[in-house]
C-alpha cells in the first residue's frame, strides 16, 4: 500500500485571498486551524454586510455538513448554521456545494447528499435568525441541485440586484 502523503489532509479547510489587480497571493483569510469546522469550503458568498458565508463538509461521521458565517474583513467564525444532525439520519448526508444570496437577502442553499429526505432540497434562509424554509422538497424533480441562479444575479459577481 501507498503511505498517506503527511502534507496531505483531507479535511483542511483554507480560504485564501489575493490581490485583484495582480493576482498575487494576500494572505490565508481562514483555515481549519483558525475555524476547527471549517473542512473542504467550496461555496462563497458575501451578504450586503460584508460577511462571508461559506460551505463546510463534515470532517467525520459524527459531525455534520454546515454553512458558516465568517466576519467579512478578518475571517473570524461569526455563527453556523448546521444543515442535518447526522446521528438522527442515521449518518446520512445533507450538505450544500453552492449558496446564493437572492430576493429579501436571504440566503438559497440547494442541499444533495445521500439522505432522501433532505437531497434536492432547496431551502430559503433568513441570515438575521438562520431561520429555514424549504422552497424544494426532497424527492421532487430535483435530484442534485447545485448552481442556483436569479434573474436579477450578476453572474460575474454572484449579487442579486434588489
Amino acid at each position: 500500500p501507498i503511505p498517506p502523503d503527511p502534507l496531505f489532509d483531507p479535511l483542511a479547510g483554507y480560504i485564501l485571498r489575493f490581490d485583484p489587480r495582480s493576482g498575487a497571493f494576500v494572505d490565508v483569510f481562514a483555515s481549519n486551524a483558525t475555524i476547527p469546522d471549517l473542512h473542504r469550503p467550496e461555496g462563497l458568498v458575501f451578504d450586503e454586510d460584508g460577511n462571508l458565508w461559506v460551505t463546510s463538509f463534515r470532517a467525520d461521521a459524527d459531525d455534520n455538513d454546515k454553512i458558516l458565517q465568517l466576519d467579512g474583513t478578518n475571517g473570524q467564525l461569526k455563527r453556523v448554521l448546521p444543515l442535518a444532525d447526522p446521528v438522527s439520519q442515521g449518518g446520512l448526508r445533507a450538505y450544500a456545494q453552492a449558496i446564493l444570496f437572492g430576493p429579501c437577502g436571504d440566503l438559497y442553499i440547494p442541499i444533495t447528499g445521500g439522505d432522501p429526505t433532505t437531497a434536492g432540497e432547496v431551502r430559503r434562509c433568513r441570515t438575521k435568525d438562520l431561520s429555514c424554509k424549504i422552497l424544494v422538497p426532497a424527492n421532487g424533480t430535483l435530484l442534485a441541485p447545485f448552481y442556483l441562479g436569479f434573474e436579477h444575479t450578476d453572474p460575474s459577481t454572484l449579487e442579486f440586484d434588489r
